[in-house]
């Protein structure tokens, strides 16, 4: 059972609709931290201000200026983690029939250190408005540091192989951006231009993680000073000239107890920069919309080509680009993509070269984790077009209708990508394509 009690005062203060103050403050308490009286409650607090430029005297007289504020927030939050706790979580497993012996089910290790996860934020932000609204802009700035927990190993004689705890900071800091333009407003021809964008930016310090080869290799490892989601490949070597098989580079180092030592960094799944842009333009009764999406910075995994144990399975779709695969020595010069897996594949295993490991693995396995398998994720979307038509009004009289209006919709008609790796796979989704649709209505009012 999780109990929660906050209480909170806000105050306000404006003094002649020009400068704005606000305070925030924020007590919660949670019986999440067991007897630790001192973890129980969590002050936090936040202060802003708001300075209305455009209202001072002196720029009364600027009547292209219809709005310009500047403001500034820093605050200071707290969360309780409800997924650790300081006492042992538990549940009854049964009776074990080979030791005749009553066993539990660990959930949660405990954390008698748990406390309360720290947040200090800042904010800057700038807002404005020229001409009668044919030009407005908002922009915001903003930086965090956070002293978050994570995932450590842990001996598995504690019944788990890992435990969360504190120890680790993660720093972000990035923009918003929205710029809204009328270039044209009449009676007959309006046309609205709007983009929306946003860049993050993420490094973890500090890192109490002992992170496992899945999360190199999966983007969810914390490495101190690289960004979040950052993932890493085997290194791709080219194809075997007498089998057609997959070779990595760094596979004959000594055993190592550091997968990076072998590993090769490729980039990470969040994007740099994200955004999109509409545009509409209507003349008279019709009105045209397009809206996109963007997204630029970040690295996925293309769909593999084959199964880590074999060739593909007679229901399963094979991809067109299997035509160029290496069947002969010599293709080696001039595809990288990989013969068939033969029967037996475990023929061709490779052992990695971690400490203590005995377990090998197929490259094929690696080769779907390789470097080469990695694709620039930059994508351009169009989601939606539309076309609306807004019948006259001289003719609707005449059928007694007060509105009659249809519109043509079409969503996801088309896609941009940069890299012929994802070969009409989708980039955002790292798979198949967002399905298109297209759709036609009309609204009649009586």
């Amino acid at each position: 059972e999780s109990n929660y009690l906050s209480e909170y005062f806000s105050a306000v203060y404006g003094f002649d609709s020009r400068y704005i103050f606000n305070f925030n403050a924020r007590l919660d308490a949670s019986n999440r931290f067991g007897q630790d009286e001192n973890k129980r409650f969590q002050p936090t607090w936040s202060a802003g201000a708001k300075w209305r430029v455009a209202s001072e005297k002196f720029l009364s007289s600027a009547s292209w200026l219809n709005a310009l504020d500047l403001s500034a927030t820093y605050g200071f939050q707290g969360n309780a983690v409800e997924a650790v706790s300081p006492y042992l979580i538990a549940t009854d497993g049964g009776l074990n029939n080979l030791f005749k012996q009553y066993t539990l089910g660990i959930k949660s290790l405990p954390y008698p250190d748990l406390g309360w996860e720290k947040t200090k934020s800042w904010n800057l932000g700038l807002d404005l408005a020229f001409w009668n609204g044919r030009l407005n802009a908002t922009a915001n700035y903003y930086r965090k540091v956070s002293n978050v927990l994570a995932s450590h190993d842990v001996p598995l004689e504690n019944g788990m192989s890992s435990a969360t705890v504190f120890g680790s900071e993660m720093y972000n800091q990035g923009y918003d951006l929205i710029i809204s333009v009328i270039p044209v407003r009449t009676d007959k021809v309006t046309w609205q231009f709007s983009v929306n964008t946003g860049l993050a930016r993420n490094t973890v310090k500090e890192n109490q993680r002992i992170n496992t080869l899945a999360d190199y290799l999966s983007g969810q490892a914390i490495v101190n000073g690289e960004a979040y989601s950052t993932f890493y490949s085997y290194s791709y070597a080219g194809l075997n000239h007498n089998t057609g098989v997959p070779m990595f580079n760094y596979m004959d180092i000594k055993p190592t107890a550091n997968d990076l030592n072998y590993l090769v960094k490729s980039g990470k799944l969040e994007p740099d920069f994200s955004g999109g842009f509409n545009n509409m333009i209507r003349y008279k009764n019709i009105t045209l919309y397009a809206q996109f999406a963007m997204a630029f910075g970040a690295t996925k995994r293309v769909p593999v080509f084959y199964n880590a144990s074999g060739a593909p399975t007679p229901e399963q779709n094979i991809p067109r680009i299997l035509e160029n695969r290496w069947k002969k020595p010599g293709d080696e010069l001039y595809t990288n993509i990989p013969a068939i897996p033969p029967g037996n594949p475990r023929y061709f295993e490779i052992m990695l070269p971690q400490l203590n490991s005995s377990l090998p693995v197929s490259p094929y396995t690696l080769f779907n984790a390789s470097d080469y398998m990695v694709a620039n994720a930059d994508f351009i979307r169009c989601r939606q077009l539309s076309f609306n038509y807004e019948f006259q009004q001289s003719l609707l009289k005449r059928l007694h209708i007060k509105r009659l209006s249809t519109s043509l919709s079409l969503t996801n008609p088309f896609l941009l990508t940069f890299d012929e790796k994802w070969r009409g796979y989708d980039p955002e989704t790292a798979g198949w394509p967002a399905r298109k649709t297209g759709s036609i209505s009309f609204n009649m009012t009586l």
